[in-house]
């Protein structure tokens, strides 16, 4: 049971239920690994500059992929475009792809496991600030209320001038 890949990711990866998971980022990291090897880039570069159409044509139709003349001329244009420089390129864009991916997923998860807590202190901030700064009243509100005020103060003065007038 210890041996190979399997037996490399211990009792954790068996508990968990993510064995398949497990595996699958250790073959992406050795992957990567591997191709940012100088050596490997040359290999597929060598291998890249030899391919032909019929050889990939034959490839293909043991796959049971379908691949006409042209398109296999196409690839093999393509195939012969590949460099280890764009190689270095293709893998150092994948690696911050794949980053802000696992980063995004991992936002969300914490944001789905907190969410009633993100809601709690989002209204309790709106409650907060509708109590300790009022929504200020538009342009013709504000005249009317001040022209409210203006005679209610007019009227409150008159009434005190009668009163005192009186006494």
């Amino acid at each position: 049971l210890g041996g190979g890949l399997g037996g490399s990711m211990g009792a954790a990866g068996n508990q968990n239920g993510n064995n398949g998971s497990s595996l699958a980022k250790y073959v992406v990291a050795s992957l990567a690994k591997r191709l940012e090897d100088p050596s490997t880039q040359n290999m597929i570069c060598g291998f890249m500059k030899n391919a032909e159409s019929s050889q990939l044509q034959t490839l293909a139709s043991t796959a049971g992929i379908p691949l006409t003349e042209h398109q296999a001329s196409k690839l093999v244009t393509l195939a012969h475009g590949i460099t280890p420089t764009k190689i270095q390129k293709i893998v150092k864009t994948s690696k911050r792809v794949w980053y802000g991916f696992n980063t995004t997923r991992k936002t969300f998860k914490v944001i789905s496991k907190y969410k009633h807590v993100l809601v709690l202190i989002v209204l309790l901030g709106w409650i907060q600030s509708a109590l300790w700064k009022p929504m200020p009243l538009p342009k013709h509100l504000r005249r009317a209320a001040q022209k409210g005020s203006m005679k209610a103060a007019a009227a409150a003065a008159a009434a005190a001038m009668n009163v005192s007038a009186v006494t």
